[in-house]
């Protein structure tokens, strides 16, 4: 339970059964080591504290980042009909309801973040115009490359009804250093940063685990996507 070192290795040991014994799922690309990870974790672990708590964080990591809707159907039945922490349960199951509202063209969750000009903005300030909202961080390298592009995005569609806003990720500690970088690099949009980093409500219920990532939001408020194009995609004009 409090073992570093047994961690790693134990999930090493998973990972190379993974890639042997029951070979990754090829057809879903990099995301299918997820799903064959649970199937590992469900047959060759006996039950206990560790299968436990390994198919809760593998089930969970497949609805959070597996594109697949069969793929996040099934690691989701197949948990909770043999979940036996409750805990884990109802952590698994909000997910799940996160996830459902993403693709149920629902009215987005709010947030209310300062900018970093120190104004208060809500997105349901936002209404009325689409909302593009970049998630991203000043340590992320992926998100930094992003920006460029979202640049261009942004001249391009200036003027058009559409609000871009970027959703900074970093912990309030560093507040100085991402207000820095924002005026620095001269970054337009709406800047903000969430309260809470990952811990954010808003950040949550998007079940953001990794960035960079797209949101696209209508001008009624509902979601057109909860994970969409990024700046880079062409598909992202389309879209």
């Amino acid at each position: 339970k409090r073992s570093a070192s047994y961690r790693a290795w134990l999930d090493d040991k998973i990972s190379e059964l993974r890639n042997t014994k029951y070979k990754s799922d090829t057809t879903l690309g990099y995301e299918g080591n997820y799903v064959v990870k649970l199937k590992v974790i469900e047959n060759e672990l006996p039950a206990g504290y560790i299968k436990d708590y390994l198919a809760y964080k593998g089930t969970l990591t497949v609805i959070k980042s597996v594109r697949n809707a069969a793929a996040k159907e099934d690691a989701y039945h197949n948990y909770i009909a043999k979940a036996g922490n409750h805990v884990y349960k109802k952590d698994v199951e909000q997910s799940y309801t996160n996830y459902k509202m993403m693709m149920s063209n629902a009215v987005s969750p709010d947030f209310t973040y300062i900018t970093v000009d120190g104004k208060t903005v809500s997105l349901k300030d936002l209404r009325g115009k689409y909302v593009y909202i970049d998630v991203w961080a000043t340590w992320c390298g992926p998100c930094k490359a992003e920006i460029p592009f979202l640049t261009k995005v942004e001249a391009d569609y200036h003027g058009k009804n559409i609000h871009f806003v970027s959703l900074s990720v970093d912990q309030q500690k560093d507040k100085a250093k991402w207000t820095s970088y924002v005026k620095d690099n001269k970054l337009g949009g709406i800047q903000l940063l969430a309260d809470q980093d990952f811990n954010s409500d808003f950040v949550k219920k998007y079940n953001i685990n990794s960035i960079p990532r797209f949101i696209l939001i209508d001008p009624a408020g509902k979601i057109v996507s909860g994970d969409a194009k990024r700046p880079s995609d062409p598909e992202l004009r389309k879209q």
